[in-house]
C-alpha cells in the first residue's frame, strides 16, 4: 500500500513537470517575442512598418514591451511625439526611405534636442496620457506633440501595452490625482494587478510563483511573450468584431459619445499637465486623403476640428490642421481589417515621401 501510495506521488510530480516544460515550449512556439512579429498582424498588403534606428538606438516605440529601447534617463531636451500607426507605417516603404521622426531626430538633434515617439496603433488621448505621465516620471520633458485622429477617439480600452504600466504600484498610486484618471484605473482595476489588503510577509505559495516567475523571465522572456500574446487575442478579437458588424475603413464611422467625451477629458488633462511641468504642448489633425468619400460623419468630424481648435485658443496652445498635407497620390490600399481578405482603401497611411513633407510641417510647427 505504502509502495502504491509512493508511486502515485512520483508520478503526480512527474506529470507537474512534464505539463510546465510542455506548457512552455508551448507558449515560445506560439507568442515568440521578435517584435517583427508583432507587427505582421496588423501588416496589409502595402504597408509596412519599420523600426526607425539611428545610432543603434530605436527611435520609435509603441509601448511598456519597448520601452526601454526608446527612452534613457541620460537624455535631456526631450521632446514626446505622440500618435498611431500612421507614424511607424509607410505604404511601400523601401529600406532606404525612412519615416516622419527619422526626419524630426535628425533636424531636432542638431539643436541638442532628443525626439522620442511612441506609435500606438488606434491610440487613444487616455493612452497617450498614461504614456505622457509615465515618461515625465522617467525623464524630464520639454515638448509634447500629439497627433489627433478623430477616428481613435472611439476608442474607450486600454491596449495591453499601455495597461501594463500600471503594474508599478508607485506609478498607479501616482496616476490617479483627478476624478478622470480615478475613473480610468476604475475602469481597467479588474484587468491589473490586484492590490494586496494586507502587508504581511509573502505566503510559500506567492515566494514560489515569484522564483518560478523570475526563471521563465531569465530562460524566456516570460513577461514580454504574456504581453505579446495579450496583443494578438487583442487584435484578433479586433478584427472579430469588425466582421460581425461589418465594420471597413470606408465604413461611416458616428463618434460614440462616452468614449469621445473620456478621450476629450483625457486631452484636458494632457493640457494641465504641461502646464503643471512647464511643458509646451503642441497639436495637431493627422493627415487624412481626402480623394473619396471620407469614413467620418461630416459634421461631427467638423465640429471635432472646431473644437480641438477652440480648445488651443482658449489654452493658448499651438495648433496646425495637416489633414491635407500629403497629396492624394500617396495613399493606398491595405487588406481588410475584418476576418475577411477583400482589399480595402486606407485612410491612414500614405508613401514614405509623405513622411517627409509631415515632419517639414511639424518642425515648422514647433519652432515657430
Amino acid at each position: 500500500m505504502a509502495n502504491s501510495l509512493k508511486f502515485k506521488n512520483k508520478r503526480s510530480v512527474f506529470i507537474i513537470f512534464v505539463s510546465i516544460f510542455l506548457s512552455v515550449l508551448l507558449f515560445n512556439f506560439f507568442f515568440n517575442s521578435n517584435n517583427t512579429k508583432i507587427k505582421k498582424f496588423a501588416i496589409n498588403k502595402e504597408v509596412k512598418f519599420k523600426n526607425e534606428i539611428v545610432d543603434g538606438k530605436k527611435i520609435i516605440c509603441e509601448g511598456k514591451i519597448d520601452f526601454n529601447d526608446c527612452v534613457s534617463i541620460h537624455t535631456k531636451n526631450n521632446i514626446l511625439l505622440l500618435g498611431n500607426s500612421q507614424l511607424n507605417g509607410a505604404i511601400n516603404i523601401k529600406d532606404e526611405d525612412f519615416l516622419t521622426s527619422y526626419y524630426l531626430f535628425n533636424e531636432l538633434k542638431k539643436n541638442n534636442q532628443n525626439l522620442i515617439t511612441f506609435a500606438i496603433a488606434n491610440g487613444s488621448l487616455s493612452e497617450f496620457l498614461i504614456l505622457t505621465e509615465y515618461i515625465n516620471s522617467k525623464i524630464e520633458l520639454k515638448k509634447i506633440i500629439i497627433s489627433l485622429v478623430f477616428d481613435d477617439l472611439r476608442e474607450g480600452s486600454i491596449k495591453p501595452n499601455i495597461l501594463s504600466f500600471f503594474e508599478e504600484e508607485k506609478f498607479k498610486k501616482q496616476f490617479k490625482k483627478t476624478k478622470h484618471r480615478k475613473k480610468i484605473l476604475k475602469k481597467i482595476s479588474n484587468k491589473s494587478n490586484p492590490i494586496k489588503k494586507y502587508d504581511d510577509d509573502d505566503t510559500i505559495q506567492e515566494i514560489a510563483e515569484k522564483k518560478l516567475n523570475d526563471f521563465l523571465n531569465y530562460c524566456c522572456k516570460l513577461d514580454k511573450k504574456k504581453l505579446l500574446a495579450s496583443n494578438k487575442i487583442y487584435h484578433k478579437l479586433y478584427l472579430f468584431r469588425n466582421y460581425i458588424f461589418q465594420i471597413n475603413p470606408g465604413t461611416e464611422r458616428k463618434l460614440i459619445p462616452a468614449f469621445y467625451e473620456d478621450n476629450m477629458s483625457s486631452l484636458n488633462e494632457i493640457i494641465n499637465f504641461s502646464k503643471i511641468n512647464n511643458i509646451d504642448l503642441y497639436l495637431f489633425i493627422a493627415p487624412l486623403r481626402n480623394d473619396i468619400k471620407r469614413p467620418y460623419d461630416v459634421d461631427q468630424y467638423n465640429k471635432f476640428i472646431k473644437s480641438i481648435k477652440e480648445l488651443s485658443e482658449k489654452n493658448n496652445l499651438p495648433f496646425k490642421n495637416f489633414e491635407s498635407v500629403v497629396p492624394n497620390n500617396m495613399w493606398g490600399t491595405k487588406l481588410s481589417t475584418s476576418l475577411s481578405r477583400e482589399v480595402e482603401a486606407d485612410f491612414m497611411h500614405f508613401q514614405a515621401p509623405g513622411h517627409k513633407i509631415l515632419s517639414s510641417h511639424i518642425l515648422k510647427l514647433i519652432k515657430n
